[in-house]
């Protein structure tokens, strides 16, 4: 498990994850865009490259990351 949290691709996900940097869908006037509508994620219109889903302790659900 050490292992697993060491590792350099699961802290770079750890670290941009945690930078707290992501767009409201909500609040955009575009959205549903493409971003959201493509079959592969590749990133948000922020240039993120996790989904927003990955990111579930902003809403106070999960705080193992902090």
């Amino acid at each position: 498990m050490i292992d697993t949290w060491n590792d350099p691709l699961y802290r770079a996900f750890r670290k941009n994850v945690s930078s707290r940097d992501d767009p409201s869908c909500s609040n955009c006037n575009l959205g549903p865009c493409d971003y959201i509508r493509a079959d592969d994620f590749e990133q948000d219109c922020y240039v993120n490259h996790e989904p927003c889903g990955d990111r579930l302790w902003f809403a106070g659900l999960f705080h193992c990351m902090e």
